[in-house]
């Protein structure tokens, strides 16, 4: 589904493309950071996030096990912190972290520009296997779930308060408890 960060330039290409589309300002980051703006408080959650990846998947000699820990630790102190639960190579590229708060993506994996909101879930239902596998450009809009092993095709969106227990086919908008396609979108991608 996606690429999982196997070096540097993975690393820098994961965050150049997460960033751009968190959207918002770069400047000043640090300080937009300190007074509390909630898109710079994500911009530092995924890069943490990434971190983790690269350095769990990449062997470093020596130093690089103490920062698999650092970051590890820092990880699950911002998990708890902001209340965004993602695992690590779960996520491809360009994830986008709407609002903090309530968050917890446990999927067998995201693909890329994945968006999703507050409130949202993505479990598993009876084993730890049997958890959604998410396409592209996927976005999962406030308090949506989907729980189970389904399959969420391309493009796909999922509407406020939503509960997936099936299968989405691509290209598709479902609302509902649980889930109904209201409407196939027609969508030209040039991926």
């Amino acid at each position: 589904m996606h690429n999982k960060i196997k070096n540097r330039k993975d690393l820098q290409y994961f965050l150049k493309e997460d960033f751009k589309h968190m959207g918002g300002a770069h400047s000043f980051m640090l300080f937009r950071w300190m007074v509390g703006e909630e898109n710079a408080r994500m911009k530092l959650y995924l890069w943490v996030l990434r971190h983790l990846e690269f350095y769990t998947n990449v062997k470093v000699p020596v130093i690089g096990i103490f920062l698999k820990l650092f970051f590890e630790i820092w990880h699950r102190r911002q998990c708890f912190k902001y209340g965004v639960h993602i695992g690590k190579n779960v996520c491809g590229y360009g994830l986008r972290i709407v609002h903090i708060g309530g968050i917890h993506v446990n999927a067998n994996s995201v693909g890329n520009y994945f968006s999703v909101t507050q409130g949202c879930v993505l479990g598993n239902k009876r084993t730890a296997d049997d958890r959604p596998v998410v396409g592209n450009h996927v976005q999962f809009t406030l308090g949506a779930k989907a729980i189970g092993g389904i399959n969420i095709g391309d493009n796909a969106v999922i509407c406020p308060n939503s509960v997936v227990i099936s299968d989405v086919p691509a290209n598709s908008i479902a609302s509902g408890v649980p889930v109904n396609i209201i409407k196939q979108r027609k969508i030209e991608t040039t991926e």
